[in-house]
């Protein structure tokens, strides 16, 4: 998976791995706020990511590495 700019990210509330680019590159889960009308991350706060990529698939129960 490579990193994508904000411009083509999800607008439908799927969370995604986000960024901002700049000195301290943070990532975090977001998704677009339908009712605020911009990013924000999990617990509500606003964003203001750069790139954005698709979150993995989580680990099937029993499954080993």
């Amino acid at each position: 998976m490579a990193w994508r700019t904000i411009d083509t990210a999800y607008k439908d509330q799927r969370a995604m791995l986000m960024v901002r680019e700049g000195v301290m590159h943070r990532a975090f889960i977001g998704r677009w706020s339908i009712k605020e009308g911009w990013w924000i991350d999990e617990a509500g706060d606003d964003r203001d990511p750069t790139h954005w990529m698709p979150l993995p698939q989580p680990p099937v129960s029993g499954e080993k590495s």
